[in-house]
């Protein structure tokens, strides 16, 4: 089985990697994010409920949460949601496949959600008569590529993505440091993706379910397609 190669910020790259060992993989973590807080306050009264789509936010929310923590919350992730949970919150609705999709189950009594985001997040339009606002809590930083990353890279090897701006980074990368595409290829978490990577890459693939399990099954057909 060829190498794979695991992008995200830590502590989900090592997560990652360690889940990957278990499978079977020959997995190494290579971070090109890094990600830092923000300075933020919650609001202190007029808000019915929050809104979590990564559980970074949990990570960068600091004292801060203590103003909010007995609001009911909107949650996408397992791993969210167990965080979410043991931070205090009471965790009303999740879902799996994404923030879309999550929006459409709020109550219409929650008329002012308040979510809590990194820099780069994706925009959703709330049902009708429900206002979002966002707090801005964490930013990821763009790192440059490892000298041992771009020589792993010259061989066949697999990367997962799990977002467009590390996919945009990634092929950045690769371009500039001259790596031929057609040796690696590509899991992506969301045919968005798969779309903000571009093409000439050996294989892109995206699974079924947005999941790490679910991801790191579609690289195994990957890994496994070079030999």
């Amino acid at each position: 089985m060829t190498p794979l190669v695991i992008l995200r910020p830590q502590p989900a790259a090592a997560r990652t990697a360690t889940l990957a060992r278990e499978m079977g993989f020959d997995a190494h973590p290579y971070p090109l994010f890094e990600l830092r807080g923000r300075d933020w306050e919650a609001p202190a009264a007029g808000v019915d409920a929050v809104l979590l789509s990564s559980a970074n936010a949990l990570r960068f929310g600091g004292d801060e949460l203590a103003k909010i923590v007995h609001l009911p919350a909107y949650v996408v992730g397992d791993r969210t949601a167990q965080q979410a949970r043991a931070a205090g919150f009471n965790v009303v609705a999740q879902a799996a496949d994404g923030i879309a999709s999550l929006v459409t189950d709020i109550d219409p009594d929650h008329a002012s959600i308040l979510r809590l985001a990194g820099v780069d997040h994706i925009a959703v339009a709330p049902p009708e008569g429900v206002a979002i606002r966002t707090a801005i809590l964490y930013e990821s930083r763009p790192l440059p590529m490892p000298e041992d990353l771009a020589e792993l890279l010259c061989g066949p090897s697999t990367a997962l993505l799990h977002s467009a701006r590390a996919a945009e980074h990634f092929a950045h990368l690769c371009t500039a440091m001259g790596l031929a595409r057609m040796n690696i290829a590509l899991a992506c978490l969301s045919p968005r993706i798969a779309e903000a990577a571009g093409r000439g890459w050996r294989a892109v693939a995206v699974p079924d379910e947005t999941s790490d399990a679910a991801l790191l099954e579609t690289a195994r057909a990957l890994c496994q397609s070079f030999a």
